[in-house]
């Protein structure tokens, strides 16, 4: 979409969206380098997604006349090796070498000055993720000390309680084909503009397209200008000993956190993909242990973003879900078309580039390029309208989701949350951290609000 102001609503920024977004050359509001993050465990290694980020940020710093240094930090909980800066600069050399400019930066652990701004941060800062809030931490305190004006959210690198409050750069996208950055996507992929596509992703970054989704009939020659560009490097990475196909695994406990009034029931909007994830199960199931759930499944925009879809076998997985959880489930193509295109018109009507953004990734808003298409306002309208069909009831969400439902609350007054985070698994492997409310026999109602 068009630049819009943050003010204006999500139905002024589609009348103003175009068909194609070129990257632009934006100077960074201010001084400092665009900072790299690269978490390792044992040896600092490359991956596919890395790979293709580091280019991106080489891209981002090129646009906003800025330079990129890559940081190293060691997340595991052994000891690293002793030579990892070693590592990091011969990352940073071929790279050089390529022709993608990278500073290296060093290891965090012996950055000069490191130590206070960790240690000042660290006052500030309560750990309940360890693998989210200490990598969080240790780059907030490498932000500090090589003056940085932006954070790269780098493979492993997420908007935590300290770099949420930092400027940031997210990447294009965080799928990619591990040990092969060339692959295309696969066949039963999420089509652009809602899935990721790293040969689009890599076109788009180097203005080898400007679509906001790479045509058929043009991928084979993008590919084609991407490998040749990118090749080069990749192999000179490989040649010397520095990829690796997986990168930082994730290693959160799995948790379900219950907050506000408690409510008798739960509402969990879904989208209708054409499977249904281990971690969409982990959370109906955790869902329904608290509260009777309904599933509200978006059966609509899945037409348009498979190559092939079968609306009667995606209703009936999720039928299935819902009946082994003991859950109701509602599918939004089921509701009157011209109530629900009300209800979506009123929404894009209400809604801002404000809500667009607070729903959004941490660091979406912070890239040179256009961040956001017409889909990210559709489909952030057709989740309101989920929300909010069932009145006075909680909502359930991954954790990655929860931005983009607080951004909501305004419209439905949505006051219950039930939120998962972690690897999946069953509801009884799961630590659940419930508020007072939710500890109490009394179960809020729509009627009740005197409590």
């Amino acid at each position: 979409m068009s630049d819009t102001s943050a003010a204006g609503t999500l139905q002024e920024a589609l009348h103003g969206s175009v068909p194609e977004a070129a990257p632009r050359a934006i100077p960074a509001k201010r001084e400092g380098p665009l900072l790299f993050p690269l978490l390792y465990h044992h040896r600092p290694r490359v991956t596919s997604a890395l790979f293709h980020q580091a280019i991106d940020a080489c891209q981002e710093g090129r646009r906003t006349r800025r330079r990129v240094c890559l940081v190293g930090a060691a997340v595991g909980r052994g000891e690293p090796a002793e030579d990892t800066s070693y590592d990091l600069a011969g990352i940073c050399e071929v790279l050089n070498d390529e022709g993608w400019p990278v500073e290296f930066g060093g290891d965090v652990a012996e950055l000069d000055g490191c130590t206070w701004h960790l240690a000042a941060r660290a006052r500030r800062t309560s750990f309940t993720r360890r693998a989210t809030d200490l990598p969080d931490l240790l780059i907030a305190g490498a932000y500090d000390t090589v003056g940085a004006s932006a954070v790269y959210l780098s493979e492993g690198v997420t908007g935590g309680r300290s770099i949420g409050r930092l400027p940031a750069v997210a990447p294009i996208g965080r799928l990619h084909t591990p040990g092969d950055p060339f692959a295309p996507a696969p066949g039963g992929a999420k089509l652009r503009p809602a899935g990721y596509d790293q040969i689009w992703g890599a076109a788009f970054t180097l203005g080898e397209t400007n679509a906001t989704a790479l045509p058929d009939d043009e991928r084979l020659d993008v590919a084609r200008r991407v490998r040749q560009r990118l090749k080069p490097a990749w192999r000179a990475l490989r040649r010397t000993g520095l990829t690796i196909h997986h990168g930082v695994e994730p290693s959160d406990a799995r948790r379900v956190v219950a907050s506000g009034r408690r409510r008798a029931t739960v509402t969990v909007p879904l989208f209708g993909a054409r499977e249904i994830s281990d971690s969409t199960n982990s959370l109906v199931e955790a869902a329904a242990t608290l509260a009777r759930a309904t599933l509200i499944v978006d059966d609509i925009t899945p037409t348009l973003l498979y190559r092939s879809v079968d609306l009667d076998a995606i209703r009936a997985g999720f039928r299935n879900l819902a009946t082994g959880a003991g859950c109701q489930v509602l599918f939004l193509g089921d509701l009157d078309a011209a109530i629900l295109h009300e209800r979506v018109h009123e929404v894009l009507e209400t809604l801002t580039m404000t809500d667009l953004i607070a729903a959004s990734p941490h660091g979406k808003p912070g890239r040179a390029q256009a961040a956001f298409t017409g889909y990210d306002a559709i489909h952030l309208a057709i989740m309101a309208v989920a929300c909010g069909l069932r009145s006075n009831s909680a909502l359930a969400a991954q954790a990655a989701n929860v931005p983009a439902v607080r951004a909501l609350s305004r419209l439905h007054g949505v006051d219950s949350l039930i939120v998962r985070s972690g690897p999946a698994g069953p509801a009884r492997e799961h630590e659940f951290r419930l508020d007072a409310a939710w500890l109490s026999p009394h179960v809020t109602s729509g009627a009740d609000h005197a409590h």
